[in-house]
């Protein structure tokens, strides 16, 4: 008798922690989502289940209410879907969702989440192309539950978001249009791009910590502030600012690790530096495209040939704008330091643009060198005093630039 009372409670230990799709009826009386009459087979998902939503669950008239405090593992749009699905949330309720994420990888409807979530696990939201998960409530959740965004589609946070856990993005877009949509963890950017269509400049009031770790754009009408979190680069990085009015500004400083990676700039749009700059490659900062403000640190020896690049690439046209801080090149001779439009990648040699095209405007902070390698003026080691603009390097009231044997300013 003893044996046989173990074995039912096995069974229905694991029977309770099978997870199940749950699929979500088209009433239009139950929308509550805590009932159970809302559900195919009269059964509420729970922790172990994944709320589902397909053809029948999608009716017009349908919604779609967090009334009570639910917790799910996870929610799924099938493929069948074809329309967007929108929840509210009752006032102090929440949705927590576990391991299971939000699967929309075959949809055709979008998610609009205008309640809050909690994130209970570690967990990715998959979004396909064209479609979109979107969340005006606030998203929660502890230390350790990250929340990966995967899939070419997009997913804007909305929300003073409170998460822990951090943000990877792996592919499609990331828009953040709160100052605190980025939560507090670690924001880790293996690929896809950063956006920002709220209307007005985003700044990131977290100033989260930041991980790149593979090559992104910028998408999006209008400017975001990363705020003052460290960047981490792990790999050479090409950043791409796509549309000329728009600006990433990134406060704080940018490391390599003493990997000896670079950071490149292309696109129409402007990326903004305004930290210290410690990489550890001849080839630290290359500009092929729009432009590249810099406000902060930069040193750089003569031992490790280039430190700039502007107007490097064949064809390429950059201009890098120094508004503040200081760049200081060390060493007897630093023409090899700072290459303004010239295509030639050897340091030491100046056999012209190519085509490439690359200004270096100076409107604040100071830059100190022996020489520096600017097309239209071979190597500048000398100007007559007074002179602010030689070839394309130029100087503007408020800004200083040191050399040996002259001074611009």
């Amino acid at each position: 008798m003893g044996k046989r009372a173990i074995v039912i409670v096995f069974a229905g230990f694991y029977l309770a922690a099978q997870a199940a799709d749950i699929v979500k009826t088209n009433s239009t009386i139950y929308t509550n989502l805590s009932v159970a009459a809302a559900w195919i087979g009269a059964t509420a998902p729970g922790t172990n289940d994944v709320a589902t939503w397909s053809t029948i669950s999608a009716g017009a008239g349908q919604r779609n209410q967090v009334d009570a405090n639910l917790s799910w593992k996870g929610i799924k749009l099938q493929s069948s879907l074809i329309r967007d699905i929108t929840f509210n949330g009752t006032s102090g309720t929440t949705l927590t969702l576990g391991s299971s994420g939000i699967d929309m990888t075959q949809t055709d409807g979008s998610l609009i989440m205008n309640n809050d979530v909690s994130l209970g696990a570690a967990q990715t939201w998959a979004v396909t192309n064209t479609k979109a998960i979107t969340v005006n409530g606030i998203l929660s959740g502890a230390s350790g539950n990250t929340l990966t965004k995967s899939g070419f589609g997009a997913l804007t946070l909305a929300g003073a978001n409170t998460y822990s856990g951090g943000t990877i993005l792996d592919a499609g877009e990331l828009h953040v249009i709160n100052a605190q949509a980025l939560g507090t963890g670690t924001l880790t950017i293996n690929g896809g791009a950063l956006g920002n269509n709220s209307g007005s400049t985003i700044s990131n009031a977290n100033n989260n910590a930041q991980n790149w770790n593979g090559d992104f754009s910028f998408v999006g009408r209008n400017n975001v502030d990363l705020g003052t979190g460290a960047v981490t680069l792990g790999g050479n990085r090409t950043v791409k600012i796509g549309q000329g009015y728009c600006r990433e500004r990134v406060d704080g400083g940018v490391d390599d690790g003493m990997n000896a990676y670079s950071l490149t700039k292309i696109g129409a749009g402007n990326l903004a530096l305004n930290g210290s700059v410690a990489l550890s490659t001849n080839k630290q900062l290359v500009a092929n495209g729009g432009t590249l403000s810099f406000g902060g640190t930069l040193t750089a020896t003569e031992t490790q040939g280039f430190g700039i690049f502007v107007g490097n690439a064949p064809n390429a046209s950059a201009a890098m704008v120094q508004t503040g801080g200081s760049v200081t090149f060390t060493g007897t001779d630093t023409s090899n330091t700072l290459n303004v439009g010239n295509a030639d990648t050897t340091p030491g040699g100046n056999t012209g643009a190519s085509g490439g095209f690359g200004a270096y405007t100076m409107t604040g902070g100071t830059l100190t060198a022996t020489r520096i390698n600017v097309a239209g003026a071979d190597v500048l080691s000398g100007v007559t005093t007074g002179t602010n603009s030689v070839g394309l390097f130029t100087v503007l009231n408020g800004a200083t630039a040191k050399f040996t044997n002259f001074f611009i300013g």
